[in-house]
Parts: structure tokens; sequence; C-alpha cells
């Protein structure tokens, strides 16, 4: 029985790294996954902001008709050339 002690004595230290490197793995994971969430949520919000613009945009050349899109196209032409 004492030898059954000694080794549960020998082999706490390696638990306990055992434990605490998963406790940081899983903290490093968690700040992974958060990034990760908050990049995605950049993504989104940059997305939803450029067709909001482009849905504005639309509505002005309707309010504006032929004169917005030939004044677009006239304003290309100088980076087109």
């Amino acid at each position: 029985m004492q030898l059954l002690a000694w080794q549960a004595k020998s082999c706490l230290p390696f638990l306990f790294r055992s434990v605490e490197t998963i406790l940081l793995a899983e903290g490093a994971a968690e700040g992974v996954k958060a990034r990760g969430e908050a990049a995605a949520m950049k993504i989104a919000a940059v997305g939803k902001a450029e067709a909001e613009f482009i849905r504005l945009r639309a509505g002005a050349f309707k309010k504006y008709g032929d004169a917005a899109v030939t004044q677009l196209i006239v304003s290309k032409l100088p980076q087109v050339s």
C-alpha cells in the first residue's frame, strides 16, 4: 500500500502540469475564438455599410435618372483613358 501512495505522490506534479497545460490551451482557444468572432462582426458591419451605400446611391440614380448616370460615366472617363 505504501508503494501506491508513493507513486501517487510522485505523479501529482505531472498531473498538475497536465491540468495547467489543458487550462492554458483552453484559454488560448477562447482567445482565438473571440478574435475570430470580432473579425466576423467587423466584416458583417462593413458589408452592411457597403450595401446601404449602394442602396442609397441606386436611389439617387433613380431620382436623378439619366443625368446622374451620364455624369458618373463622364467623371470616370479620365481614369479609363
